[in-house]
This record gives C-alpha cells, sequence and structure tokens, in this order.
C-alpha cells in the first residue's frame, strides 16, 4: 500500500495504520475509526463471517497481494522437503486435496463458514506442479 501510495496509483493516498492482530483492525472498522481493513482475503472473510451482524460486512475490491502461502521447513533437509512435496503432490494426484479444499471452502456448508472459490489460475498451478515425484507415493 505504501508503494501504490508513493506511484501515484492510490489518488488520493491513503493512511495506512497498523494493528497488532486483524480482531483488533477489525474492531477500529467496527468502531468507525478506519474506513477499511486490508489484509488476505480468506483473513477478511472470516472476519466478516464471525462479526456481531455477518450481513453488515463486505469483502471486495481489487486484490491487492500476491502472496502464496507455504509449509515452513528445516533448511537443507532435502530429504524432508521432498517428502512434504511428494505428500502434498499425493493429495492432489488422488484427489483428496480437491475433497478437502471442497470440504473447508466449497459452496455446500464449508467449514471455514464462507464459500471461498478457488481462481482457475491457482487450480491449474497446484494441479500442474505435481506432475512429478509423486511415483514413490502411489506405489503404497
Amino acid at each position: 500500500l505504501e508503494e501504490m501510495n508513493a506511484s501515484g496509483r492510490l489518488n488520493p493516498p491513503v493512511k495506512v495504520v497498523a494493528f497488532p492482530t486483524h480482531a483488533v483492525g477489525f474492531l477500529a472498522l467496527d468502531q468507525g475509526r478506519t474506513d477499511a481493513h486490508v489484509t488476505l482475503d480468506v483473513a477478511l472473510r472470516s472476519l466478516a463471517v464471525n462479526a456481531k451482524n455477518p450481513d453488515e460486512w463486505v469483502v471486495h475490491g481489487p486484490d491487492l497481494f500476491c502472496i502464496p502461502s507455504g509449509i515452513i521447513l528445516p533448511q537443507n533437509d532435502s530429504k524432508w522437503r521432498r517428502t512434504v512435496n511428494h505428500a502434498l503432490c499425493y493429495t492432489v494426484a488422488d484427489g483428496s486435496f480437491d475433497k478437502l479444499y471442497d470440504e473447508w471452502f466449497g459452496p455446500h456448508n464449508p467449514k471455514a463458514g464462507f464459500p471461498l472459490p478457488m481462481s482457475p489460475t491457482t487450480y491449474t498451478v497446484i494441479h500442474n506442479e505435481c506432475a512429478y515425484g509423486i511415483e514413490n507415493w502411489l506405489k503404497r
């Protein structure tokens, strides 16, 4: 946001106010002390669905962030990294990744409390990243 302010992409520029947690930032918004709360889409949807009056809140606007999620692993442990990558790819290959995503974010009573359709681009990246390396898992 600060880069967007500096480049003139946000006009008028916005004042960025940091909060220690999303809950505190959302409380400031709810109390009228801020005009918007900006963070990852899934966090915003969770805040809205768990608000006192969920119907009063809407998550919209352009995607401001391109932040892939990941798993943190110890450095210099390529065997473990390979194991984790292959296990994740196995869930993609056997269909359990899609089932789990649908269970949490699908259109019918998602566990997250809100649906979150996966973009076609994200779907393609996830499914194309796992073309190799699952042979060891598929044999088991």
